[in-house]
């Protein structure tokens, strides 16, 4: 009889751990983008990043790409830009403004490695930029690059000052997406100050909490009706040593149990009233009961 509460206690405890770390990707997204808002874009993609790891939704990616972007760190931006382009799904509108950032962070390299004399470099991340059938402003600054590279060609000093190629941060007007657990995703736009739970993310821990806490009053009330008068029997009659040796495991195992039941279940229900308290907007509609699942 003891086994089986194990078992369920064990259940438990991996159903919220995992409502739990979605609930953590949701609340790290919204401090990445309070990050964000704030202007600490490096701050922001580390937040990103870390919420990637624990779950890799390609709108984290985005979100790191973005930050990485305002932050001016091109190689991060590159990378994460080039894994959400290979993620699936991904939505096209979002794939187009990737490429885009793509496309601006190679061509502010390839200035950059014009100014510290490797040339071959540069035209390389230039032909890869052309290639990708950019737009008429980025397709200026790659010709205004390539000029630089004659002149370089051209000149004894490959290393004297570079006039800047018009490398816009604000060009690509992009935002972080928010995300919402714990499967798909919702956009909200505009920034929130506080972390909230999505609206599914409490009534499934209250559910988990409520079932443990049933269950374990269930299993106290069979070793206080079942369990303990027969074990008071069989110990006054003395002559069935193995059955009290089985009752008697059967009812310390109860004991450590049953309290362990009701911590666990009370736990998870107060955390579930917690998210619910704390849930998005979207949790109070039915549109948003669904957005949520």
């Amino acid at each position: 009889m003891g086994h089986p509460l194990f078992v369920f206690i064990a259940l438990t405890l991996y159903c919220a751990s995992a409502v739990a770390q979605n609930d953590d990707v949701a609340s790290l997204n919204d401090l990445g983008m309070s990050e964000f808002a704030a202007g600490r874009y490096a701050e922001a993609a580390d937040v990103f990043t870390r919420a990637y790891a624990l779950e890799p939704r390609p709108e984290l990616l985005k979100n790191a790409a973005v930050a990485w972007y305002r932050a001016e760190k091109c190689p991060n931006a590159i990378s994460a830009a080039s894994s959400f382009l290979q993620s699936e799904p991904v939505d096209s509108g979002e794939s187009a403004q990737m490429r885009g950032l793509l496309g601006a962070c190679k061509v502010r390299l390839a200035h950059e490695a014009v100014a510290a004399g490797s040339l071959d470099l540069a035209e390389r991340l230039l032909d890869e930029v052309a290639a990708s059938d950019p737009n008429e402003a980025l397709s200026g600054r790659i010709d205004a690059v390539r000029i630089q590279i004659a002149q370089r060609r051209a000149s004894d000093n490959v290393k004297e000052p570079l006039p800047p190629v018009g490398f816009a941060l604000d060009e690509f007007a992009i935002e972080p997406t928010r995300v919402h657990g714990p499967a798909d995703t919702t956009v909200v736009e505009g920034p929130r100050d506080t972390p909230r739970s999505s609206g599914a993310a409490g009534p499934i821990m209250m559910a988990v909490g409520g079932t443990a806490l049933a269950g374990t009053l269930v299993y106290h009330l069979v070793a206080a009706t079942q369990m303990q008068p027969e074990f008071r029997r069989v110990a006054a009659d003395g002559a069935d040593r193995t059955r009290y040796d089985q009752l008697d495991k059967r009812l310390r195992f109860a004991n450590l149990m049953i309290p362990v039941g009701y911590v666990v279940g009370g736990l998870a229900a107060g955390y579930g009233v917690f998210l619910w308290v704390n849930r998005t907007p979207e949790g109070d509609t039915v549109a948003g009961w669904r957005a949520s699942f």
